[in-house]
């Protein structure tokens, strides 16, 4: 004797065996960094790009702007802007972003195309800050910024070996003029 499963049955077996559902909840001013700690109410954010946000506190928040459905794309993307910033993973967040297709382009799941297609504007994107980044502690310490360099979420001042952290120079970051690409 054969039995005849419909699709629907499929679903529904399948789905109470093993599925569940998962809801999350983020709220304004509560985030969760890499480290754990809940930061509780405001935290003073400057935004450097639609992709990047940097704390006053040297946190780093990556927008994923795909979807996350099983490709890493939550991890690979938000490396890539790390990456180019030279700032330890450590420091870093990841949060979905909104969807905003103006915003953030096309923002699509699926076919494991997400890094391909990302990549080159992602990188941009840390490099970009970084630069911004860079010029706005040689203009604080009123030095050529050939003599500057990122490491590790600071500029450093090679000279000199003064050094800012990121947190420190985003707000004189954002104020500088996007460099030309």
């Amino acid at each position: 004797m054969s039995a005849t499963v419909t699709r629907r049955t499929f679903l529904e077996v399948g789905a109470a065996a093993g599925g569940g559902l998962l809801l999350s909840l983020a709220l304004p001013g509560c985030s969760r960094p890499a480290g754990g700690t809940v930061h509780a109410g405001p935290v003073e954010t400057t935004e450097l790009h639609p992709f990047l946000r940097i704390d006053r506190d040297g946190i780093i928040t990556i927008l994923a702007k795909n979807p996350e459905i099983g490709q890493g794309v939550k991890t690979s993307l938000p490396m890539i802007v790390a990456e180019e910033l030279e700032v330890d993973w450590t420091s870093v967040r990841v949060e979905q972003a909104d969807l905003d297709p103006e915003r953030y382009g096309p923002q699509w799941a699926g076919g494991s195309w997400a890094v391909r297609f990302n990549f080159d504007r992602l990188r941009e994107a840390g490099a970009t800050a970084k630069e911004l980044l860079i010029g706005a502690a040689a203009d604080r310490w009123q030095v050529d910024v050939s003599t500057c360099h990122a490491d590790r979420g600071v500029v450093v001042h090679r000279p000199s070996g003064r050094r800012l952290g990121y947190g420190d120079l985003v707000e004189a970051a954002a104020q500088r003029p996007i460099p030309e690409r």
